[in-house]
C-alpha cells in the first residue's frame, strides 16, 4: 500500500473511532500518532505537526504504554523540527521518546538508537 492509501486508511479509523467514543477517547490518540507518522513520511510535517500536537493533548500519557508513548514524542519531535516549530521542545520530547523506548524492552531497543541518533544529530 502506498503513503496515500495508508494516510486513507488511518483517517478512515480516526472517523470511525471519534464517532463511536467522541473526539477525546485516550485511545484516538494512537490512531492519530499513526496519522502524523504517515504524515512525516510524506514530507508533510506542517500537518504531521497538527495531528501529532492533538494526540499528545488527548492521550493520558501516564496510562500509554512506554513504545507507544515514546512513539508519540518522537513523532511530534521530528514534526516540530522539520516544520520549523520549537526546536528546544522538539529536544526536550526526544529526549523524553528516547528514556520512554528504552524502557519498553528489547522490541523497542532499534527504535531507541534511531533516536538518540537524531538526538545526537541536533
Amino acid at each position: 500500500m502506498d503513503l496515500v492509501g495508508a494516510q486513507e486508511r488511518w483517517e478512515h479509523a480516526v472517523s470511525l473511532w471519534e464517532k463511536a467514543h467522541g473526539p477525546k477517547h485516550p485511545f484516538l490518540a494512537l490512531l492519530l500518532t499513526d496519522v502524523g507518522k504517515t504524515e512525516l513520511r510524506r514530507g508533510r510535517p506542517a500537518r504531521a505537526r497538527k495531528v501529532l500536537e492533538r494526540a499528545f493533548s488527548i492521550a493520558d500519557l501516564e496510562q500509554v504504554e512506554a513504545g507507544d508513548r515514546g512513539e508519540l514524542r518522537y513523532a511530534l519531535a521530528r514534526a516540530l523540527w522539520d516544520a520549523g516549530g520549537d526546536r528546544k521542545r522538539a529536544r526536550e520530547l526526544a529526549t523524553a521518546a528516547h528514556q520512554d523506548l528504552s524502557a519498553a524492552g528489547p522490541r523497542a531497543a532499534r527504535r531507541a538508537g534511531e533516536v538518540k541518533a537524531w538526538l545526537d544529530a541536533r
